[in-house]
């Protein structure tokens, strides 16, 4: 990227980068760590045009994702249960997320970096 005199670096966080999760403390230090090191790589690289930016995505669904719901008592209800946390009242498509990482490394984005984008269809902005 430096010797094509930039570029776009889109890292994958998730929305429990932002906020935690008591079943899941490592997995969501993991992902505040990547926004962490999201920033600091738009510092080091932003002379070189690179920009850097991270997606927070909540759940989606992927066949990981399917496949934990499908391995439920009632794979439904969990279905149900999990969509009700979001304000939309379901999970994101993956082309949702894609469609996310494309606006991050179109000309569109030109002037975003060492940031993230929340695409958890609503779930970080409730509190209960």
């Amino acid at each position: 990227m430096v010797a094509q005199a930039g570029g776009s670096i889109i890292n994958t966080s998730s929305a429990l980068g932002l906020v935690g999760d008591p079943d899941m403390p490592a997995y969501g230090a993991t992902k505040g760590g990547i926004l962490a090191m999201t920033k600091a790589m738009a510092q080091a690289h932003g002379g070189d045009n690179i920009r850097v930016n991270s997606i927070c995505p909540g759940d989606v669904s992927t066949p990981l994702v399917e496949e934990y719901f499908d391995k439920q008592p009632d794979p439904e209800q969990a279905r149900r249960q999990i969509a009700s946390e979001y304000v939309l009242g379901r999970i994101a498509r993956p082309e949702e997320i894609a469609n996310v990482a494309l606006f991050l490394a179109s000309d569109e984005s030109s002037f975003i970096t060492g940031t993230y984008i929340v695409a958890d269809g609503g779930l970080t902005s409730k509190c209960f």
